[in-house]
Parts: C-alpha cells; structure tokens; sequence
C-alpha cells in the first residue's frame, strides 16, 4: 500500500531520447514523482504537441508529457 501523506519526489531527466522518455513515463505514472525533463532539439515539439509513444508496458500515449519541460 502507498502513503497518500507523503508528497511526490521531485525528479530532473537530463535528456529525453528513448531511454530518458521512457524513464519519465515510468515515473510519472508510478505516481510517486513529478519529472522535469531536459530536452535539446524537441523542445517546441514536445512543448506544443507532447510525446506519441507506443509501449508494451503503458500502451500507446498519445501527447504525454512531463510535469514540466526545459
């Protein structure tokens, strides 16, 4: 059982290729922590339109994206 007291960690992925996206999903779902991701090249992109990703583990995700995007 989780502790609904206990506030979410707060947590910085610096990159958000494959893994760091993933890594991000992960934990933003497990709803234990709100991300922060660094992003370099997709930054508008990712802004403007979110993430479309197709995973075994959490399905297909049409526009996520992080607690917050830098």
């Amino acid at each position: 059982s989780h502790d609904t007291t206990t506030a979410k960690r707060q947590v910085l992925v610096i990159g958000s290729g494959g893994v760091g996206t993933m890594v991000s999903v992960a934990l933003e779902r497990s709803g234990q922590a709100s991300v922060t991701s660094v992003l370099r090249s997709n930054y508008e992109q990712v802004v403007q339109h979110g993430f479309e990703i197709e995973s075994i583990d959490h399905g297909k995700l049409s526009s996520w994206r992080p607690s917050a995007s830098m």
